[in-house]
């Protein structure tokens, strides 16, 4: 894995980019906060 990642690279794509998994323990961390947001709760 020798990628070139810019610094406004999200942890998602980093994790992608290096273990081929898009959806993985970040990624449904990740949307379950963006969800509490969207409803104005705290992640």
């Amino acid at each position: 894995n020798n990628g070139i990642f810019l610094p406004g690279a999200s942890n998602q794509e980093l994790v992608t980019a290096i273990t081929g998994a898009d959806d993985n323990a970040v990624s449904r961390r990740g949307r379950r906060a963006a969800e509490a947001r969207a409803q104005g709760e705290q992640p």
